[in-house]
């Protein structure tokens, strides 16, 4: 019988995919990478199981301490590689030595907590006998992005609001560490205390997200999850301000502003409102003229008698001056030591700024005009 042209190259194609199959089928594991994160990255379960029957040692360690349980728990995608370490005898308990103090070792299920984002990971070392506990909760929170890992461990009877020696709670760590907003959302369905105080400010979750996480959107699960937007921590800081001091992204002060917050807070220790803190710490036009839209005082002052105006002068923040300046900012207010904007400028060399002020003051470059 006669094979036509279409049929033999058919034949051929489906000759090519059987032999690249048989071929892969009997590739086997490079397991002279065995214990490293490059082997534990891409190993499928077969892979481990044949590593294991070729002689690899499940109790070997490597520099740091970690153990190829470690290493499975920590970057395996597959419960079976887990599993397969477990079966062949692995301490499930081991601790690393990589912090050099025991009371920051880390067992296997540390790792799937803060690393891995499969839950089925955690839940095979679960099944395996490893205890969940407070940490475990606390390392989810702050370093994994699946939501789900956190909540395997509340699940397995970890109280939510638990904490390592009065520290922050897992929803603390989440607000200030974890950048994915659905953390701090499923730990809240879950019962997550939204006034929980940590670190030496008291600060509420709330304050966590403001000063400490670039995304916006994490203080706006918060807000949104009933948070109050003008809660003080211990200094009498408000979020608002929080942002404003010490973080990096200006928009999540705009994100605070859009949700309400008060912008005529005054810091406690210094009386300084949050167009002070804009003007100062540079945060950038965008934030300084939505404080002001929102009802910021521009002349307000702190307990020097400073206006914004002042901090923007001594610091040279030219952008912040001209939002403040085109707003209508006074530029004759003295502060309590009798200086205006303009002579604070002066006093601290700000040239640029002596310029600008000097304008808007109606005197020529060099001083008053005659």
């Amino acid at each position: 019988m006669m094979i036509s042209a279409n049929q033999r190259s058919t034949w051929l194609r489906q000759r090519v995919i059987v032999t690249a199959f048989l071929l892969a089928a009997c590739e086997s594991p490079d397991c002279a990478t065995w214990n490293t994160e490059a082997f534990f990255t891409s190993a499928t379960p077969g892979d481990a199981r044949a590593c294991l029957q070729a002689g690899a040692d499940v109790m070997v360690r490597d520099s740091a301490g970690l153990t190829p349980l470690h290493l499975a728990a920590a970057w395996s995608a597959h419960r079976g590689v887990v599993e397969a370490v477990v079966e062949a005898g692995a301490d499930i308990d081991a601790m690393d030595n990589y912090f050099g103090t025991s009371a920051m070792h880390r067992a296997p299920l540390d790792m799937a907590a803060r690393y891995n984002g499969n839950p089925q990971v955690a839940l095979a070392l679960l099944g395996a006998g490893a205890r969940a506990e407070t940490r475990h909760l606390l390392g989810a929170a702050a370093f994994n992005e699946n939501p789900e890992v956190a909540l395997t461990f509340v699940r397995a009877g970890v109280d939510v609001n638990a904490t390592n020696s009065g520290g922050p709670t897992a929803l603390s760590l989440a607000a200030r560490s974890n950048e994915n907003p659905e953390m701090v959302v499923a730990l809240m369905r879950a019962g997550a205390d939204l006034d929980a105080r940590a670190s030496y400010l008291d600060e509420a979750p709330l304050h966590q997200a403001a000063a400490n996480n670039e995304n916006p959107e994490v203080a706006l699960a918060l807000v949104n999850g009933g948070s109050d937007v003008n809660v003080e921590n211990g200094h009498g800081d408000t979020p608002l301000l929080r942002a404003l001091s010490n973080n990096d992204n200006p928009e999540v002060a705009l994100a605070l502003v859009e949700a309400g917050a008060d912008v005529n807070a005054r810091e406690l220790a210094t009386s300084a409102t949050p167009l002070h803190s804009t003007a100062f710490f540079s945060r950038g036009p965008e934030v300084a003229a939505a404080l002001i839209q929102a009802g910021a005082d521009l002349d307000a002052r702190n307990a020097r008698g400073e206006t914004p105006l002042h901090w923007a002068a001594k610091a040279e923040h030219t952008d912040i001056l001209n939002v403040l300046l085109e707003a209508g900012a006074d530029v004759s207010v003295r502060d309590y030591d009798g200086r205006t904007p303009l002579e604070t400028a002066e006093l601290n060399g700000r040239s640029e700024a002596v310029a600008m002020l000097r304008r808007a003051a109606g005197q020529g470059v060099f001083g008053p005009r005659p």
